[in-house]
């Protein structure tokens, strides 16, 4: 008899569910603001994702929760490719 592993009971995960930051409302602008804060320094220094997400909760940009962004979530914002013009 061969053992079942265990993990092979758990339910697939869910990729792709949620939705990308640009489709939620006023997403695309907060997106470019966020790009736009950490691309251009402050006093010589680039601004770390934790003041990004602190500048886009002073510009009442906040998550789906009503909390600010998280460091992850201002990275993963900044790592996503804009679409191109087809």
């Amino acid at each position: 008899m061969v053992p079942v592993n265990a993990s092979s009971a758990r339910p697939a995960r869910r990729s792709g569910v949620g939705k990308d930051y640009a489709e939620l409302e006023g997403g695309v602008d907060m997106v470019a603001l966020a790009k736009k804060l950490h691309r251009y320094p402050v006093n010589g220094m680039r601004r770390s994702p934790n003041d990004v997400a602190d500048a886009l909760a002073e510009a009442e940009y906040l998550s789906t929760t009503g909390n600010r962004f998280t460091r992850a979530a201002v990275s993963r914002m900044l790592n996503r490719k804009s679409e191109g013009k087809a």
